[in-house]
């Protein structure tokens, strides 16, 4: 501090003011136990942490020395810092801040801060949302599981953040279809590593039997993969779905039951959903879009296509009048064959055109809804 120097000791304090050949005790004010193990300086101000007598601190350079310890709820101060943040006191009970220059201490923490509450109102009243949560890898969207929702139909609901704010994805909450009675969506969920994949499970549907869902994301929002998953087992009520995981890629889902067989077990499902290479495992030669199917279709049909070489693939949807109407993938792929699913309910009947563009492939193929 200045030209002078200090160091803490056991019995206090002492400074030199040329350069380390002499040095003097200066501990007037220290009460206490004087063991002083740290020191930071903010300002012209200086402070003192000590073993057992908490934060000590002098305006006039050590000469005189005054408690400063308001807050700190253990005065056995190891360390102490001073940043932009303002002035901070590891003890044995955990960090502390001062903002005001060490008038006033709050208990803090450098490595978790609440950033936010997520919940949905009132589409989820009393439905525990929180019950099963789980997040994506960049940590920008989160899906919370709520199986109380409507009297045990349960549900999910996906949040995302942009720009620091958390808000609802799609402003409601996601349910499979083909479930019998109360199934109990939100049981269990999971996202795959992007975020575009979710799943979850219903522990209670088809009495007790268990299933679970699985849902991807486009531009047009959240939409059910296939059917329910349902696994083969030895038991009535094994529970399936009372755990659930999705590898990073979403391509394979596990699922808990652990009322199965009095042991309980796990059941693997994979999808060429995320392009897992097809029939014997060859990559495919050219660039296709296959016709889909069903077609004509009410309301979902399966598109297939299949990918030479690593390129971003773009594949839409559009009206008689060239306007589109879905986006149904709009990323880099790599070689496989894949398969996604347009579920448009909202569309009148018609004719559509499905339109695949990778590189210098382009491919247009007619689709049909029937109402």
């Amino acid at each position: 501090m200045g030209e002078s120097l200090y160091v803490g000791t056991p019995v206090g304090v002492y400074r030199s003011v040329n350069g380390g050949n002499q040095w003097t005790q200066i501990n007037i004010g220290l009460s206490g136990n004087q063991d002083v193990e740290s020191f930071a300086v903010v300002g012209s101000v200086l402070f003192a942490g000590t073993y057992g007598s908490g934060v000590f601190r002098s305006t006039n350079g050590g000469d005189l020395w005054e408690p400063a310890n308001a807050g700190i709820a253990n005065r056995v101060v190891r360390c102490l810092a001073a940043t932009a943040a303002g002035l901070f006191a590891g003890s044995d009970s955990g960090l502390f801040r001062s903002v005001d220059g060490g008038s006033a201490w709050q208990r803090t923490s450098l490595g978790w801060q609440q950033e936010a509450i997520l919940h949905l109102w009132p589409d989820g009243y009393e439905a525990g949302q929180g019950y099963a949560v789980a997040l994506s890898a960049d940590g920008n969207t989160a899906i919370l599981g709520g199986p109380y929702h409507a009297r045990g139909a349960g549900g999910a609901w996906v949040f995302h953040r942009e720009n620091g704010i958390w808000q609802s994805d799609g402003g409601g909450h996601m349910s499979g279809l083909g479930a019998t009675n109360a199934p109990g969506y939100g049981y269990s969920v999971a996202l795959s590593l992007d975020g575009k994949t979710a799943a979850f499970g219903g522990v209670s549907d088809e009495a007790g039997r268990g299933s679970s869902w699985v849902f991807s994301r486009t531009q047009d929002g959240w939409s059910q993969v296939g059917g329910k998953l349902v696994g083969t087992s030895g038991s009535a009520r094994p529970g399936q779905g009372a755990a659930i995981a999705l590898s990073g890629d979403g391509s394979t889902v596990i699922v808990g039951g652990p009322g199965d067989d009095s042991i309980g077990g796990a059941w693997l499902f994979t999808s060429t959903m995320t392009g897992i290479i097809g029939q014997g495992g060859e990559r495919p030669l050219t660039f296709s879009l296959a016709q889909n199917y069903p077609n004509p279709f009410n309301p979902e049909t399966t598109i297939e296509f299949d990918v030479a070489s690593e390129t971003r693939v773009d594949i839409a949807v559009y009206d008689v009048l060239g306007r589109m109407v879905a986006d149904l993938v709009g990323e880099v792929k790599q070689p496989g064959h894949y398969l996604t699913r347009f579920n448009k309910a909202g569309l009148s009947s018609g004719v559509y055109f499905c339109r695949m563009h990778a590189g210098r492939f382009v491919q247009v193929r007619k689709r049909c809804l029937m109402r």
